[in-house]
């Protein structure tokens, strides 16, 4: 892929993607995040979002040698490599689910747009969820935290366990079990680190469409 049509690909995809799935959430957003919005500007904000994090997160990703969609692997790692991916990734689904069952009262509670989740909508949070938070905490703010760190003299491996922690730890405040999803903020990292943006993507679609899916299926209160 030549380098300005990587780039293109990569600004322009995630914020269309995530335009796209706001549009058949509407009625979510406007409960929850966007109330009394407009849906210009619901779709206005979260292309915009999107649309910097990508352009930025591609630049960082070049001066850092950071991933992009995927990294390719060496042979003799790849199975070993692979083991722990998908290790990693039963995790956060499996711990994503629990948490979302343990504290759904709670979250019904707090957040009233949970009831209005349908198998259909449930998919585009899903979607809208992983393509949003892995831009901004994965391929943004860990390469930016990373690299601030690495230009203030910061060896590269400690910057690089530093800039997971603030990205994970920002990616917590936004979600519910606030030490699962830090841990599975860490997880995400290391996905992205190891295989790239389509794996971390990959991963959270599944750890946040399984539940809601279930949830959307649960009887309403």
């Amino acid at each position: 892929m030549r380098p300005h049509t990587g780039f293109l690909v990569t600004a322009l995809c995630p914020a269309l993607l995530t335009a796209a799935a706001d549009a058949g959430l509407l009625p979510v957003l406007r409960a929850s995040l966007y109330r009394g919005a407009s849906t210009r500007a619901i779709l206005c904000i979260d292309f915009g979002i999107v649309l910097a994090a990508s352009i930025v997160g591609w630049f960082l990703a070049r001066r850092g040698s950071f991933p992009v969609w995927w990294r390719e692997q060496e042979t003799s790692a790849a199975p070993r490599q692979l083991v722990l991916g998908l290790l990693l990734a039963v995790v956060v689904v499996v711990g994503n689910t629990l948490i979302w069952f343990a504290a759904r009262g709670r979250i019904a509670a707090l957040a009233p747009w949970v009831g209005l989740i349908t198998p259909p909508t449930a998919i585009l949070l899903a979607c809208r969820g992983a393509l949003t938070e892995n831009v901004v905490f994965r391929f943004f703010l860990f390469p930016l935290v990373s690299l601030a760190v690495i230009r203030g003299g910061c060896p590269q491996p400690a910057a690089l366990v530093l800039g997971a922690l603030v990205s994970s730890a920002a990616f917590a405040l936004i979600h519910p079990g606030l030490m699962v999803a830090f841990l599975a903020g860490l997880a995400l990292v290391y996905l992205y680190c190891r295989y790239g943006l389509l794996a971390a993507l990959v991963v959270q679609f599944v750890g946040d469409a399984v539940p809601f899916v279930l949830l959307s299926h649960s009887p309403r209160a």
